[in-house]
């Protein structure tokens, strides 16, 4: 099943009790150590930290994201 969460604290507060702690936990040390540039986003219902590029408007009017 596919998360309906638009940022990745929305993601997180959707997943059970159990599991919050350990990806809250690895979402911060990722964060803390991503070089600049990068964002972390929601990407097809999952938690993902990409370089994101804007060029204009694309078909499906997404941003490109090279991973």
């Amino acid at each position: 099943m596919q998360s309906k969460a638009t940022s990745p604290e929305a993601y997180i507060n959707e997943l059970p009790e159990d599991r919050k702690g350990p990806i809250r936990t690895l979402d911060t040390l990722i964060r803390k150590h991503m070089p600049k540039g990068l964002e972390a986003g929601i990407l097809y219902g999952i938690m993902f930290q990409n370089l994101l590029v804007q060029m204009g408007v694309t078909v499906n009017r997404f941003r490109l994201c090279h991973l």
